[in-house]
């Protein structure tokens, strides 16, 4: 009896003992999935914030697009509040890199490493010969798309993260060939000549008569050859443009570009480079904003201008931020910014429709962690959308490292990755598609 007893009192104990255990991998089970629940919470509002910050800078610089043809620089606000909720504000920030300003940075102020000469590369601040030589051998590796992103440049030479900045180079350097006011060149007749008098002067409709015919890509040489005047070729350039060729690849800004940019250029040393730059500063927008100023107002040499003009172009269309997300307690004085997510964007307002040419989620804050590798930018597993490149001539279409969402007229997908903070980063390959004009 007594060990019937014992055997029955054994077993009620394990079975307590069973039933605390269960209930506590219960509890455990339960506090996790509230964990991940809270965790895709906080993606979700990641993601939105992230969506809506790049909407409306998107927005900010398409208003600003005849400003940005003639030469203007963009302007975005430090901050931006996108919503409130609670007492509390939901704020993008424009972040510098370094001893940079926070503010937007032009792609056409730098070289574009498709486009540029080994020997113009090698005269950048931070580079060097064979540095330029190993940007070149990386983009003829890929003859049929070049060097994708920023990135890919800067593992060509070598460049750590903590370095990247001081590296003036991009692949996202372009100007649309119709600008305002601009006209295409079509084959010569009375009715061409007779659309061109809105615009341009009698002697410059002279001087596009007489030009020979030649490939689209000399046009610009042509006319320099052929106009009598800085001031007659720099209205053609302005106003006219070859037809079919859709967007100026790897022109230099030269309303926006740095000296150390402008230096690079066939026949301009550092001093003249200087002088171009203070002189500029000193013009009023209208001038700034032809091709002619530098012989007209700074004296450079007319036996350049062959050799410039095929490299040049006015006003930047392609725009680097570095920017973050977060919020901000209204009550809190000292603004601290809360549960940030930070990302390096390129908006592109060259076309009619406004696009984002890259937008890459960043670890930490920009300069902050030295010594990681660049974070990884989009791809399509993430995205889960269409991975095939292509061009998009719709207003209804906006594309992200070659993926697809909508514009702020319709829904957007979800154009992020999952947290960055969980990603390896350490492993990853930066790596990135272009599509539509960035093939």
């Amino acid at each position: 009896m007594m060990q019937r007893r014992g055997i029955v009192l054994a077993s009620v104990a394990v079975i307590g003992a069973a039933s605390i255990w269960l209930a506590a991998a219960l509890v455990q089970i339960a506090a996790v999935s509230v964990s991940a629940s809270d965790l895709d919470v906080r993606r979700s509002n990641a993601q939105l914030r992230m969506q809506s910050a790049v909407r409306v800078l998107l927005q900010q610089l398409a208003d600003q697009r005849d400003a940005l043809a003639a030469g203007v620089p963009a302007d975005l606000p430090q901050e931006l509040t996108l919503w409130t909720v609670q007492g509390r504000r939901i704020v993008v920030r424009l972040l510098g890199v370094g001893d940079q300003n926070p503010e937007p940075i032009a792609e056409g102020a730098s070289l574009d490493a498709n486009h540029a000469t080994a020997e113009a590369m090698s005269r950048l601040e931070h580079m060097n010969q064979s540095m330029a030589d190993a940007v070149v051998a990386a983009r003829d590796a890929s003859p049929d798309t070049g060097l994708l992103d920023r990135a890919a440049v800067l593992e060509a030479i070598g460049s750590s993260a903590s370095s990247s900045e001081g590296v003036n180079l991009t692949v996202y350097a372009h100007a649309p060939i119709r600008g305002p006011e601009q006209l295409t060149v079509e084959p010569w007749s009375d009715e061409f000549a007779a659309s061109l008098h809105d615009v341009l002067s009698d002697e410059a409709i002279e001087v596009l008569a007489s030009l020979p015919e030649g490939a689209p890509e000399t046009f610009a040489t042509r006319v320099a050859a052929a106009s009598p005047t800085a001031e007659l070729w720099g209205a053609i350039l302005q106003h006219t443009a070859p037809a079919d060729e859709g967007f100026l690849l790897g022109r230099i800004d030269l309303a926006g570009a740095p000296a150390s940019t402008l230096a690079t250029l066939p026949g301009i040393d550092s001093e003249q480079a200087h002088h171009l730059v203070a002189i500029r500063d000193t013009l009023p927008d209208e001038l700034r904003a032809t091709l002619s100023w530098p012989w007209t107002e700074a004296g450079l040499s007319r036996s350049l201008e062959s050799g410039l003009l095929p490299l040049l172009t006015v006003g930047s269309w392609t725009w680097r931020c570095t920017i973050a997300c977060g919020e901000v307690i209204e009550s809190d004085e000292s603004s601290v910014l809360l549960d940030p997510i930070w990302a390096e964007v390129v908006f592109d307002v060259a076309g009619e429709v406004p696009r984002v040419a890259m937008l890459r989620r960043l670890i930490g804050p920009p300069g902050s962690i030295e010594g990681l590798p660049l974070p990884e930018p989009l791809h399509q597993e993430d995205l889960e959308l269409d991975s095939a490149p292509r061009i998009m001539d719709s207003e209804e279409d906006m594309p992200v490292d070659g993926a697809f969402f909508q514009d702020d007229r319709a829904d957007i997908d979800d154009p992020l990755p999952d947290d960055p903070l969980e990603e390896d980063a350490a492993s990853s390959q930066p790596s990135a598609q272009r599509v539509g004009r960035w093939r």
